[in-house]
Formats: structure tokens, sequence, C-alpha cells
């Protein structure tokens, strides 16, 4: 009787292995600065603002390099002149479209002067949540590939997709009904992670 000859997936060579370490790295410390270093940054800044948040007058001095209708403002606190970056304000029309030399409304933390913004948080929060967390679990699968590039939750950066994507292309033992009730699990739980997230963190850091 013939019997299949089972595939053996070849392991990586060291230098697949050291590739799919450094570019997993990279990847892994870009996002970290923009979805996990700068969302923990805002935090502290909105939780400051929030809880001695004082109002005050800044001169707009230039346009944000980064666009988004941001804008670099300088304001004075007794003796020392504190230099800030934000979008232009939402919640005061007034000052919804100042150029470079007018002035803006700004509040700044009266106990951390250096921290400021140009609308007063009413509450402490990550912008853009949902997305944050969809950022949050490739972060975690960069950092696995950088541990074992051969652990089946690391990414292939050879263009294929060996064991886990042939795993997932059978599909053994699910029908449609089956996969319908995980989708909804699961995006009941992605709605009661952000709900915990945004509570814990109000408990956390905001106004007592």
């Amino acid at each position: 009787m013939y019997e299949p000859t089972p595939k053996v997936t070849a392991p990586l060579p060291p230098s697949s292995t050291m590739q799919a370490r450094v570019s997993a790295a990279l990847l892994a410390l870009l996002m970290g600065y923009f979805w996990v270093f700068q969302p923990i940054s805002g935090l502290w800044v909105q939780h400051w603002l929030v809880k001695d948040g004082t109002p005050g007058m800044a001169i707009v001095t230039k346009e944000h390099w980064a666009g988004h209708n941001a804008v670099v403002y300088q304001y004075r606190v007794g003796q020392r002149v504190y230099t800030g970056q934000g979008r232009r304000s939402l919640h005061n029309s007034k000052y919804a479209n100042v150029m470079p030399g007018e002035k803006t409304i700004v509040y700044f933390s009266a106990s951390h002067p250096w921290l400021s913004a140009i609308d007063l948080p009413s509450f402490v929060t990550i912008p853009g949540l949902p997305v944050a967390l969809l950022v949050w679990v490739f972060e975690a699968g960069f950092i696995i590939t950088v541990i074992n590039p051969k652990s089946r939750w690391a990414f292939d950066f050879r263009g294929q997709r060996r064991t886990l994507i042939a795993q997932q292309s059978r599909r053994e033992g699910w029908d449609m009904a089956k996969d319908r009730m995980l989708l909804i699990g699961c995006g009941v739980v992605v709605v009661f992670v952000m709900a915990a997230l945004g509570i814990g963190i109000n408990a956390l850091f905001g106004r007592k």
C-alpha cells in the first residue's frame, strides 16, 4: 500500500534567521516608537492637563513638519518660555485657523508647565485605541520573531508561509457556523478589552 511521504519543513539557514531578526527588530522599533512610546507619553501629558490644566496664551511660531493641521507654539509661564506642538484648536473656532505669528489659547500643567496642549482634554485616553490594539498585536509578533524566528507565531520575512499557513489552509474540523461564532466572540472580546482599557486608564490617570 502506498503511503505518501510526510512533508518536512526545512530549517531556516543562519542567514535567513539573522535577516528575520534584523527586519523584525527594525519594524518593532519603528512601530514601538509611534504606537507604544508616543501613546504612553500622551497619557502622561493628558493626566497632568486633566489634573491641573491652566489656560494661557501662546504664539504660533511655525507649521509643524508632520502636517495634519499641527503647529509649533511658544508660551510663557513665569520667567520661562516653553515650546509645544499640537493640532490647531478643534474646540474653539476662534483659534481653529491660526497662522504663524498669531495667538492661540493653550493649556499647561500648573505643576509641570512644560506639558501643554492647545485643547484641554476632558479625560485620559489613547487616541485611535482600536488601531492601537491591532498594532500592538503586530508589535508582539515582531518581538516574538526577534526572540525566536522559528516560532509558529513569528513573521516569515522570506515571502513564504510555512507550517502555520499550511495548517490554516486545511481548516480541519471547522464549519461556517463555528467560524461565525468565533468571529462574533472575538469582536465581543475586543470591545470589552477596549472598554476595560478606557476605564483603567481613566482610573489611573484621570482626575481624582
